[in-house]
């Protein structure tokens, strides 16, 4: 995917700090082709322009693939990441622990934005209709609060996501990481994001509790589930026939899609009474 074709929700913040160091850290929610960057302020916005350019602005950048999934960690002091390259193109960027906000967006220069991909608040006031501080801002009309962008209130310095979710259907994460109960804070001590997003599969929803129903989407390729000791499955509703299998290990679960285009398989609803978790696919 080439730099252009990125869009609101094609990443979505993993932490924010505003106590020092002050890294924060974001996911990528689909795969990145022949390079990418990204733009990382914590100017304001305020309808049609900027509120203010009186703060920062980093550019994040990566020279080849990256799947979707991967998590990014970005030390604004040193102008590090853990992943590509930062480069401090607007001196300035500097989180404010009294309350600021973080837009990710990619332009054609500094401050020339062409789409706004995500968005993190931790201001009180939250997104501001009429901004007045230099800190405060107003939600860029691509974004929708709790769908691409997210307020993290109450007010707390330092604030990470809690892992609910580490794998799944990027619209799964996405939607977990817009729920700010999923989120941990502190008002004194900085998180260091753990990257627990360990990617994207094919594998939509998944328990982790014994005795719970559970419904898996696949998209045509094999999947493999690991089922836990003493799992007891059962196929409740296939829209297609499946084949099961095991592999050497009485706790795995193989799942074979027949290739039928004319009744591709879009759920298989599976009934379990031990848990059940995804493999590294």
């Amino acid at each position: 995917m080439r730099a252009s074709d990125l869009g609101p929700g094609d990443i979505a913040f993993t932490s924010m700090n505003a106590d020092a160091p002050k890294i924060f850290s974001f996911v990528l929610l689909t795969d990145i082709q022949d390079s990418t960057g990204i733009y990382f302020t914590d100017n304001g916005w305020n309808d049609t322009s900027w509120h203010n350019t009186s703060e920062g602005t980093l550019l994040w950048y990566y020279i080849g693939n990256l799947p979707c999934g991967t998590e990014i960690r970005i030390h604004p002091g040193p102008d590090s990441s853990n992943i590509g390259d930062i480069v401090d193109v607007d001196n300035g960027f500097d989180i404010n622990a009294s309350g600021d906000a973080i837009l990710a967006y990619h332009g054609t220069g500094l401050n020339l934005p062409t789409t706004f991909l995500a968005g993190v608040n931790i201001d009180n006031g939250g997104w501001l209709t009429t901004p007045v501080n230099a800190t405060d801002s107003k939600l860029p009309p691509e974004l929708t609060d709790g769908v691409d962008a997210i307020l993290l209130n109450p007010h707390q310095d330092n604030w990470q996501y809690s892992c609910v979710r580490t794998r799944g259907l990027a619209t799964s994460i996405r939607q977990e990481l817009m729920d700010v109960s999923n989120w941990v804070f502190n008002n004194v001590t900085p998180y260091t994001p753990d990257a627990c997003v360990k990617g994207c599969s094919e594998i939509e929803d998944y328990v982790k509790r014994p005795g719970s129903g559970n419904t898996l989407r696949f998209d045509g390729s094999d999947d493999y589930v690991d089922c836990g000791s003493g799992s007891d499955f059962q196929i409740q509703e296939a829209l297609q026939p499946v084949l099961l299998g095991q592999m050497n290990r009485p706790d795995l679960l193989v799942l074979q899609e027949r290739q039928d285009p004319q009744h591709p398989m879009t759920k298989v609803n599976l009934k379990m009474t031990g848990p059940l978790r995804p493999l590294s696919l």
